[in-house]
């Protein structure tokens, strides 16, 4: 920001102009200024040659090695075993070290040191990410396998004896029809990729086997087949079964998914900052250079002028060019490193002429910036519609109150809550009504939350997630059914709900202590699978995150 002294007027064109009316005088001085500049050129050319330039070329270089973190990181994600995987997570490991070491010994940056430190801890959390996705790969085929095998057994259940053969046939062909129609169900969910399709189809399949059990009770082997039917339920609904391996699966290739794209854009910020580096570099030996080649030329004439009766003329002008143009050129320089620094502090500059004009061009031009930086960096973190924060907020959020919470001891309790039968609230009353209701439903929930330290974001859809620090599992229960009840006393209406005529919702609670520290994605899923027991119950609840039994 700039303050300074206005008065009358005194153009710098009319002082050049002045000046270049005893620019004879100027010769005298500037010859003697020939050798001191000499020098200068000389100090110039030599941290060009010995400093520069030797940085350009290991600038160039560590940006090769950084772009090749790029192609390791897509043949990690690409992983498809777990030998794969440790020969490119080895890979992925020496790249960073090779480009760690490059750029301390030649540029000794802490920004770029962090950075790094950034992308090794992203590479360790992916690394943990595709570890976990092939174990669960493992499990899912070792239960299809099984799952096969079973049905292949029921099928094989289907001949009998001579006596009865037409109702023989006839059971035969319903048993055999049933099984088809749910080995179809098992085989659809296992190659389709969307998880709400997926849970779909396991529903139905699970209906259908129920089905199967009650439709073959007075078979020939009835208990035969009852007990094939029992195994596979067993196989495909407990808690580490088919069903929720291939859930977990697809939510595991989804975090793999954002995961991998977060790390090529650390990768690609962290390639940027090189490259912009050695533009900078560049930018300067061109700019030396430049200004190096202007003041020879400036010096060979000098030299054949007449030196004595310039000298006295030149200090006169030396001595305006300092007071009037450099000392507050410099008072801009500095402002503008201020700036760079993002400081805001007042530069004392007086004149009334172009410099002054220049100069509350950039504070105009720095403000504007600034403004618009600011409300770029606002509309990045929240969401558009409701107006609260995003998801990228959310996640900055929740790592740091998990953290804060590690230090401090204390209790992190996550709120997982979704409108109940929100697709049928669009798809009869509008779009336009359902982004109302979003925004009646943000509403309630942060009339609720009345404590600063509570943060409130848009998950997703009809998704809202809150994080509330130093709270436990009774504190958020009773969030939960405040949110709830408020919720009722609305009573937004919604007549297209089988759970209630107005507008409900379910909310899955998860809480990290002292006791088990839970990371921010897993504390998220405690939450989804809490949400998920809550709408399973019947909606318009919550329920808490409990351990399956093992």
């Amino acid at each position: 920001m700039f303050s300074r002294f206005t008065g009358t007027r005194l153009s710098l064109v009319s002082v050049f102009s002045a000046s270049l009316s005893v620019v004879f005088l100027l010769f005298l001085i500037l010859s003697w200024l020939t050798f001191s500049r000499l020098l200068n050129f000389e100090s110039i050319l030599v941290n060009i040659s010995e400093q520069a330039l030797p940085k350009i070329v290991s600038s160039s270089q560590l940006y090769g090695e950084a772009a090749r973190l790029l192609e390791f990181a897509d043949l990690f994600s690409d992983s498809t075993s777990e030998v794969g995987e440790r020969r490119a997570e080895q890979k992925l490991t020496a790249q960073v070290n090779v480009i760690k070491a490059f750029s301390n010994s030649y540029f000794n940056n802490e920004f770029f040191e962090t950075q790094l430190e950034i992308i090794n801890i992203e590479l360790i959390e992916f690394s943990e990410l595709i570890k976990e996705r092939l174990t669960t790969q493992k499990k899912l085929m070792l239960r299809e396998q099984q799952s096969s095998q079973l049905f292949a057994q029921a099928f094989s259940l289907s001949n009998g004896t001579n006596e009865n053969i037409a109702k023989q046939q006839a059971e035969q062909v319903n048993w055999l029809s049933q099984l088809s129609q749910a080995m179809v169900m098992m085989n659809r969910a296992l190659i389709s990729g969307r998880l709400q399709e997926v849970r779909g189809l396991f529903s139905a399949l699970e209906e259908k086997l129920d089905a199967i059990q009650i439709t073959n009770i007075k078979s020939h082997n009835a208990e035969q087949k009852q007990q094939v039917i029992r195994d596979l339920n067993r196989l495909l609904f407990e808690a580490n079964g088919l069903e929720a391996l291939s859930v977990g699966l697809l939510r595991l290739n989804g975090r793999e998914i954002g995961r991998k794209n977060f790390l090529h854009h650390l990768i690609d910020d962290y390639t940027r900052l090189l490259e912009h580096s050695a533009k900078e570099i560049e930018a300067d030996i061109f700019a030396q250079t430049s200004a190096t080649v202007a003041a020879v030329k400036q010096q060979r004439l000098i030299i054949g002028s007449v030196i004595v009766l310039t000298l006295i003329v030149l200090f006169i002008i030396i001595m305006i060019m300092q007071r009037r143009v450099l000392t507050r050129l410099r008072q801009i320089s500095n402002m503008v490193h201020s700036k760079t620094l993002g400081k805001n502090e007042a530069v004392l500059l007086s004149g009334n002429d172009e410099i002054s004009d220049l100069a509350d061009a950039f504070t105009i031009f720095a403000n504007t910036i600034e403004i618009q930086k600011q409300k770029l960096e606002h509309m990045s973190m929240s969401d558009g519609l409701t107006g609260i924060a995003n998801r990228r907020a959310l996640d900055m959020r929740l790592l740091h109150d998990i953290e804060l919470s590690i230090r401090h001891k204390s209790d992190v309790a996550v709120l997982l809550m979704d409108i109940d039968n929100f697709k049928a609230y669009n798809d009869n009353y509008g779009h336009s009504a359902g982004d109302e209701c979003l925004k009646h439903v943000c509403q309630v929930v942060c009339q609720v939350l009345r404590r600063d330290s509570d943060f409130v974001a848009r998950y997703g859809g009809e998704e809202f997630v809150c994080i509330m620090p130093h709270t436990d599992i009774n504190g958020a229960k009773d969030i939960a059914h405040k949110i709830i009840q408020t919720l009722t006393d609305v009573n937004l209406p919604h007549q297209f709900s089988p759970t209630k005529p107005y507008v409900t919702m379910s909310i899955g609670i998860a809480v990290s202590n002292a006791k088990q520290v839970l990371m921010p994605d897993t504390i998220l899923n405690h939450a989804d699978t809490a949400l998920y027991a809550a709408k399973k119950a019947g909606k318009n609840r919550f329920e808490e995150y409990s351990a399956p039994a093992l």
